[in-house]
């Protein structure tokens, strides 16, 4: 004897609900990411030899 376990089907308003969910995370992330990039690109023109990555000495000392 074996039993079906329901299928879970949601609604429509579920979905939606979901959807605008994925989206209001990706839209967030996608602030975040810009803030700290601009952060970080004024923080450059203010120290630009504090930031290793944007230093082209650093690299070529790694390089050596």
């Amino acid at each position: 004897m074996s039993s079906h376990a329901p299928i879970y089907t949601p609604s429509a308003q579920t979905l939606t609900l979901a959807r605008l969910g994925i989206l209001l995370a990706v839209l967030m992330t996608a602030l975040a990411s810009i803030f700290i990039v601009e952060s970080q690109l004024q923080r450059h023109q203010i120290y630009p030899d504090q930031i290793p990555i944007a230093n082209l000495n650093f690299w070529k000392t790694l390089a050596d």
